[in-house]
């Protein structure tokens, strides 16, 4: 594993970290149902399908999960421990909670879980302010929103725990996990003058 290797996947990270903060797409729909128990279909136009944000969020926690390995096999290579590298998921609930999302997406369920708390990410949600709308329609099929300015609109979502309880933004964890390795175990497996 050389460092190239390791600084390719944080270039992954960042490229799939951009298509998540382009907000322009094909449009998001979707059905609410109110407390009456009315059914209410709506369709923003415009803006990014809500299955595609959710795509490229749990992307980035396969990917920045994924990391680990990377680091563990990069210590072994610099001659230094790689239990370092788990002692940092150890003492990082946000890494923990980043192992539970991303296993739980590429497995389908959680048998065992990193934090305890059996995480999953939470249906994403969209807010559109008022000022980045430039139509409204309401017909007997539902509501149709044409965004103009997807620069204001909003994509949401939390890490959940098995309970239901909301553990954070899905976002600002992945952002401190990706700290933990930035900050501590890219430096503790950084080339030395006899590696390469």
């Amino acid at each position: 594993m050389t460092i190239a290797e390791l600084y390719e996947l944080r270039d992954r990270i960042d490229r799939i970290l951009r298509q998540l903060e382009c907000n322009a797409g094909t449009g998001a729909s979707g059905e609410y149902t109110s407390p009456a128990g009315v059914l209410h279909r709506f369709r923003f136009e415009g803006v990014k399908p809500l299955e595609e944000f959710r795509d490229s969020l749990l992307c980035l926690y396969v990917w920045v999960w994924s990391m680990k390995d990377y680091l563990k096999e990069r210590a072994k290579v610099v001659g230094k421990d790689p239990r370092f590298i788990e002692g940092l998921v150890e003492s990082s609930l946000e890494l923990q909670l980043v192992a539970d999302v991303a296993n739980r997406s590429k497995h389908g369920a959680l048998s065992k879980s990193r934090s305890g708390r059996y995480a999953r990410l939470s249906e994403v949600k969209l807010s559109a302010p008022q000022e980045s709308i430039s139509r409204i329609r309401i017909s007997a099929s539902g509501l149709d929103v044409t965004i103009a300015d997807t620069e204001l609109v909003e994509y949401t979502a939390s890490v959940l725990s098995d309970s239901g309880a909301d553990l954070g933004s899905a976002r600002d964890i992945l952002t401190t996990g990706m700290g933990v390795w930035e900050l501590q175990a890219f430096r503790y497996v950084r080339p030395t003058l006899t590696s390469a």
